[in-house]
């Protein structure tokens, strides 16, 4: 009986253990979440204002015909999403190259490069959508947290260390998000787009003609490339189904007239 009796008081401790960690409302937290929205916001406008324009790293395009398109391709897209915890924050920069990047805190860079490669105010939203989902999955901060750590974001808040500021930036502009968070993003741009009564599948047209223009896929296209299936994303993107209810609303832009604002012109179909 006694060798019974230790036997029990002795798995008492282990069946509590078990009971702790079955029964108790653990939650693992993702990388990124270890910093609120709030200071995720801050670090986005020190890294904006303190890298991106203040060492002259990136300018604004600065043309008004531009800015109104962009005006009304946000509006559609925000008035879109609905409640969102962010106060997003998109513009156009100088930057030929075709591509649109994402910082923390909803702050969203388009190239001027993108606004001449697209064919239409839609594409040019559906790549915006795209990094919209790369905010609202708080997949940028959640790179920032694995790659340099919690310490030195919050260092970088209290202090703004102009050499920290410098290469966090720079890890954003040359690092790629992961093929999970893209085809999240990817999923989040369909959504959106179709909330927006914009046809969601213009990414996959836009995705297409960026992989026909360009075969190699640069590392620079952040949103293509070191993502070998981008054949699968854009087929995925196709083969989605939308309510036979569904109608598109065009966005009202002379979409020639904002090319031509940038001196691109678009003759019988070519570009010049």
């Amino acid at each position: 009986m006694k060798t019974l009796r230790d036997l029990f008081l002795l798995a008492i401790p282990f069946v509590a253990i078990w009971a702790l960690i079955y029964y108790a409302p653990w939650k693992v937290e993702e990388p990124g979440l270890g910093l609120s929205v709030e200071n995720e916001q801050e670090l986005g406008r020190v890294m904006v204002e303190e890298w991106m324009f203040e060492e002259g790293q990136t300018q604004l395009l600065g043309n008004p015909t531009v800015d109104s398109a962009l005006d009304v391709i946000n509006d559609r897209l925000i008035l879109a999403l609905g409640t969102t915890e962010y106060d997003h924050h998109i513009w156009v920069v100088k930057e030929d190259q075709i591509n649109a990047y994402t910082l923390p805190g909803g702050y969203i860079l388009v190239n001027s490069g993108l606004i001449e490669f697209s064919d239409s105010p839609e594409e040019v939203a559906a790549v915006i959508a795209h990094e919209l989902g790369h905010v609202e999955h708080r997949h940028v901060v959640s790179r920032l947290v694995k790659e340099f750590g919690l310490t030195i974001l919050f260092s970088v808040l209290s202090g703004g260390d102009p050499v920290l500021i410098s290469e966090l930036s720079r890890s954003l502009l040359s690092s790629m998000f992961s093929r999970k968070q893209e085809a999240e993003a990817d999923e989040f741009s369909w959504e959106l787009m179709a909330k927006a009564d914009m046809d969601p599948r213009i990414l996959a047209t836009f995705f297409r003609k960026l992989k026909d223009e360009y075969p190699s896929m640069p590392d620079e296209f952040e949103f293509m490339s070191s993502h070998p299936h981008h054949n699968a994303r854009i087929r995925a993107t196709l083969e989605k189904s939308l309510p036979d209810s569904f109608a598109t609303v065009p966005l009202n832009l002379d979409w020639d007239r904002v090319q031509y604002s940038m001196g691109f012109q678009k003759v019988k179909g070519e570009m010049q």
